[in-house]
């Protein structure tokens, strides 16, 4: 009796015990599951296009899918941004710089709208085209309303077709209806000023569910319910953003901080009158200048170090997967993670690659 109660005793104590490790073995499991799947994946990069250097240089500034996942659009310095078919290498280049006489016709920000059917080009000019898809035209060209060089970042409403947002300058967000019909003129519908909040110039600029996310030069700004708000960078010394984006589907916002000290990932929550902090992660060296969202919210990835690029755990922004781009490599700077399923365009400097699908999603 002694002994069956000793044996009941020491179970109904370990009990509790082996119920915690259970949680801790499936996050363990679930890790090492999305470790093989990432390297997997980057080992199937292909290289499907070099962007041409013959007009003093060139380097790929943006990349963007369409919301449908199968279209992919560059900017790039040096020569017109052009859209990317990855299932036959064709790339059809926007002539944004035959409506434009100077150096400054070359397009910094780009960005589809819902449908996938117009995509919006911003130049150093200031200027903004709109090509629609079906027509395979520029249909409105948004003049510049600032003598500034720096080219404005654009976003579309994720729910209103028509509906465009740019950051021209550091002081304010101005939003426009551009209209189907290309004989109408694009509507200035509101500016949101910030002006006090000093942010510098503009570098990237995003749009999901009910929140604008912007990454600048001196800070990393939200707006939300037409109120923007800072994104602290928690980390002395470090306020230059140089890249930002939401989540697909939750109501988070993930900010890439380089400065002073070391590069920091700051993934926030944007709650009512508050910034709710989730995780933050140091870089050891480097610059991030660029940070996406995989269609399924599970991976984060950004080019760490310009020769590096790194995914992470979405969740907790641990390291899940490094992939050094080889002695060669000249500068890593943009990642994008198609919408619709796992796949990833990066591009080295003038390189442009693409992973392949799993074949579990190719079926």
């Amino acid at each position: 009796m002694h002994i069956l109660a000793r044996f009941i005793f020491s179970s109904l104590l370990c009990a509790p015990l082996l119920a915690m490790d259970v949680p801790q073995e499936a996050a363990a499991v679930e890790k090492s599951s999305a470790v093989a799947q990432l390297q997997k994946l980057f080992a199937t990069a292909q290289h499907v296009y070099t962007a041409d250097g013959t007009n003093g240089g060139c380097g790929i500034d943006e990349l963007k899918w369409n919301p449908q996942g199968t279209l992919l659009a560059a900017a790039t310095h040096g020569q017109d941004p052009f859209i990317l078919n990855p299932h036959d290498d064709c790339a059809l280049f926007i002539p944004v710089s035959q409506h434009q006489k100077n150096g400054l016709c070359w397009v910094r920000h780009l960005a589809w709208n819902k449908s996938g059917r117009r995509i919006a080009f911003a130049c150093k000019s200031q200027k903004i085209f709109i090509w629609d898809i079906e027509e395979n035209r520029i249909t409105h060209i948004i003049p510049s309303t600032s003598s500034s060089y720096i080219a404005p970042t654009v976003a579309w409403s994720p729910i209103e077709e028509n509906t465009l947002v740019c950051c021209r300058d550091s002081e304010s967000l101005t939003k426009y209806q551009i209209p189907r019909e290309s004989a109408e003129q694009v509507a200035r519908l509101s500016t949101i000023s910030f002006r006090e909040l000093s942010p510098g110039y503009p570098n990237r600029l995003d749009w999901r569910n009910e929140t604008v996310a912007m990454a600048y030069r001196e800070a990393a700004l939200y707006m939300k319910d037409g109120t923007v708000t800072p994104i602290p960078a928690n980390n002395k010394g470090s306020s230059y953003s140089r890249a930002i984006a939401c989540h697909p589907f939750k109501n988070r916002i993930a900010c890439a901080f380089d400065g002073l000290e070391n590069p920091r990932i700051v993934l926030c929550e944007p709650e009512e009158g508050s910034l709710k902090i989730i995780a933050t992660k140091d870089f050891a060296h480097g610059n991030i200048s660029d940070i996406s969202f995989s269609h399924d919210g599970r991976f984060l990835t950004i080019p760490c170090d310009r020769k590096t690029i790194a995914t992470l755990d979405a969740e907790t922004l641990d390291t899940l997967h490094t992939h050094p781009l080889g002695k060669d490599a000249q500068c890593c700077e943009n990642v994008q993670w198609n919408p619709q399923k796992t796949k990833l365009a990066f591009a080295d400097a003038r390189k442009l690659f693409i992973t392949q699908e799993e074949a579990s999603e190719e079926k």
